[in-house]
Parts: C-alpha cells; sequence; structure tokens
C-alpha cells in the first residue's frame, strides 16, 4: 500500500514480512557545563556513542532514470559518534557578545547497490555557527552570524564532499519609539567549490510619527535582484542539484491607521 500522497514521483511502500525480531540501542554520553554567576561567560560540551545490535539498512536500485530505495534488517547494526560545543562570552570593553556552536560527528552504516555486495558507509559531518553582537550605541546594533558546514561521504575508497557557507549581517538602527531601520545582507555559497555566491539584500523602516494613530513601514526585498537560487547535496554515491525560481526584487510601501 502507499502511504501519503504522491508528489513529484515520490512514493512509499510499506511491506512488512518475516517474524520481526526487537533491536537493541545502547547510548553513552559524557558532558561538562560550566557558568559565571552573571552568566557573562558559558561552556558545554557533550561527547555521545550510540549503536545498534541490528538495523534497518537501505538497498538502492539505481536506473538512467529513477533511483528507489528499499530496506533491508540485518544481524548487525551501525555506531555514531558525536561532539557538540557551546559557548558564550561578554567581551565587556568590546561591548559584544559572541556565542560559538560546533558539532563533529561521523556515523559507520552500510548500504547495497542493487543488491550487490554489502559497502561500508562511513558519513562525516562537521559543522560551526559564531554569532557576534554589539550592544547597542547610539541606537545602533550590529549582529553578524557566520555558519560553515562540511558533509563527507565515503565507501570503497570514493568520497564525496559539500562545503557550505554562510554569512547574515544586520544592522539596526532604533530612535525612540518612532523610529526603526533594519538592513539585512545574506551570503551564502551553497558550494564552495563551484563558483556561485549569492547576496540577498533587504531592508525595513517603521516610523510612526507623535499624537497620531498612523505607522508606516517601507521593505525592500531581494534588491540584488536574484531570479534562481540552485541548492546542492550529495550521498555516499550521487551528487546532486535543485533550483527553485526567487521572487523579484520588491519594494513595498504599507500605511496602517485607526479610524477610532
Amino acid at each position: 500500500m502507499f502511504r501519503n500522497p504522491i508528489l513529484t514521483s515520490y512514493r512509499t511502500a510499506l511491506s512488512n514480512e518475516g517474524a520481526f525480531r526487537s533491536i537493541k540501542s545502547t547510548s553513552f554520553s559524557l558532558g561538562y557545563t560550566i557558568s559565571d554567576f552573571y552568566n557573562t561567560f558559558y561552556f558545554n560540551t557533550l561527547f555521545r556513542y550510540s549503536c545498534r545490535n541490528r538495523n534497518y539498512f537501505y538497498n538502492f536500485t539505481v536506473t538512467p532514470t529513477v533511483i528507489y530505495d528499499s530496506q533491508l534488517l540485518l544481524s548487525f547494526g551501525d555506531e555514531q559518534f558525536e561532539y557538540n560545543i557551546t559557548t558564550h562570552k561578554f567581551i565587556p570593553f568590546l561591548k559584544l557578545n559572541a556565542r560559538f556552536f560546533g558539532s563533529a560527528s561521523r556515523t559507520n552504516s552500510f548500504n547495497f547497490i542493487s543488491l550487490g555486495n554489502l559497502r561500508s558507509v562511513t558519513i562525516d559531518n562537521y559543522s560551526g555557527d559564531l554569532n557576534l553582537s554589539t550592544a547597542r550605541s547610539q541606537g545602533v546594533n550590529v549582529q553578524n552570524s557566520i555558519q560553515m558546514s562540511l558533509s563527507r561521504f565515503s565507501a570503497q575508497g570514493l568520497t564525496n564532499e559539500l562545503v557550505q557557507f554562510r554569512n547574515e549581517t544586520t544592522i539596526t538602527y532604533k530612535w525612540k519609539e518612532k523610529l526603526q531601520v533594519q538592513t539585512k545582507l545574506l551570503t551564502i555559497l551553497p558550494d564552495t567549490n563551484v563558483d556561485i555566491a549569492y547576496n540577498f539584500l533587504r531592508f525595513e523602516v517603521f516610523y510612526k510619527p507623535e499624537k497620531t494613530e498612523c505607522e508606516f513601514t517601507l521593505t525592500g526585498q531581494n534588491l540584488l535582484n536574484h531570479k534562481s537560487f540552485i541548492e546542492y547535496r550529495i550521498s555516499d554515491f550521487t551528487i546532486s542539484s535543485s533550483s527553485q525560481n526567487m521572487q523579484e526584487r520588491m519594494i513595498l510601501l504599507g500605511l496602517r491607521f485607526k479610524l477610532i
């Protein structure tokens, strides 16, 4: 039988055969946390290991036009190692908040390609996220977020790797409760090995005159007018991309008021 609507030629078939056997999962974790009384410094680190005594593994059937998969229950399982680190520090003389989150994981798994020989697959994922924000000074606040990730699939001596980068800068100016101006610049590199980069620029202005019941807004999006956006994905045996159309450059003026 099929579960869920069939969308873009994607479908799921459920078929239970043979005797059901339980899958035992084992997990160990070790963590450490330290912070000061005023919460100007925080540090947390965590290591986790998990494994299963048996598990379902994918069998990918590959044809020139379609790839479909099924799952087979084997008498052995997979294992995963994971390490996370989170830290936050307020730097007084710079009036700067710095936050960092990093993670690294490795999964040792297995699969089949068209019911061929059992393949050992190693999946490595690394990511880092650094956030910097300044205390509001003269009504101005600046925030910046940098994210970077690396995914690597290794099987039978072959490796697929994808490195992605993202940077977002936000500048906000606020004057009392009357005026607020915010500008955002988002830079995305969907694959650092491909000469493609996107810069998305937007702004928003909010103004409320004194002694009135009116509010004015001015919003601009995609000011650099990108027409499409490409995303990349990888696995141990595929490299794929997809493209989506973008809303073209748009500037809107809004007015909100109360009659009574």
